[in-house]
């Protein structure tokens, strides 16, 4: 993990490949092991039953936007307007949101933000202990996640006065996000069919 971590923090702008090449890593003697490195291809969703996504606690994105958002996500960590930590927090709400893999979201998620921090100069020679401290407090850091997700899809939606230019692009980023995962529940709990055996819950 620190390996990848310092590839991806010294490689220039990050790239999806960076990503991918840090999952592999994480669950590589895991059951699960299969699903390293591998961008998902089927709906996932987080809560709910094992059979739909209807009654989930969160849906992503369907599997066919997730590259697009990827790209969208790199491309923002890439932009140093933002301040640090800032940056670092909207990249994992983004991640979280996206949810690109079948498992392990969360490790790489934290994982991110170690990237940014490293390719930000704010911890250029250690790993800060990011995991341990927002275990602490799970409730909440699941809370903040989903209260980004919200804000984001509604201030898309209200027609409220744009924000400074330098937030734009963290706003866009996560709207687009954040729409897609609101169209994917909508989408599969309002067919109710075709879905079942594409589909996967995903444990908290």
């Amino acid at each position: 993990m620190q390996l990848s971590i310092e590839r991806a923090s010294s490689s220039g702008a990050l790239t999806v490949q960076d990503l991918v090449d840090i999952h592999r890593v994480l669950p590589e003697r895991a059951p699960n092991a299969t699903v390293a490195g591998r961008v998902r291809d089927s709906q996932n969703w987080i809560g709910g039953n094992d059979h739909n996504p209807c009654g989930a606690t969160f849906v992503p994105p369907p599997p066919e936007e997730v590259d697009r958002l990827l790209e969208d996500l790199c491309a923002f960590v890439d932009d140093e307007t933002l301040p640090p930590l800032v940056q670092a927090a909207i990249a994992h709400a983004q991640f979280e949101t996206i949810h690109p893999f079948e498992d392990g979201n969360g490790r790489t998620g934290r994982a991110l933000v170690q990237v940014v921090l490293r390719h930000r100069g704010l911890a250029p020679a250690f790993v800060p202990p990011i995991s341990v401290v927002l275990a602490r407090d799970k409730d909440r850091y699941v809370g903040g996640l989903t209260a980004s997700a919200r804000t984001a899809w509604r201030s898309g939606s209200s027609g409220s006065r744009p924000p400074p230019r330098r937030r734009r692009g963290s706003r866009r980023a996560m709207r687009r996000a954040s729409r897609s995962s609101r169209r994917a529940g909508a989408s599969a709990c309002g067919k109710g069919r075709g879905r079942h055996d594409r589909t996967r819950r995903l444990g908290p």
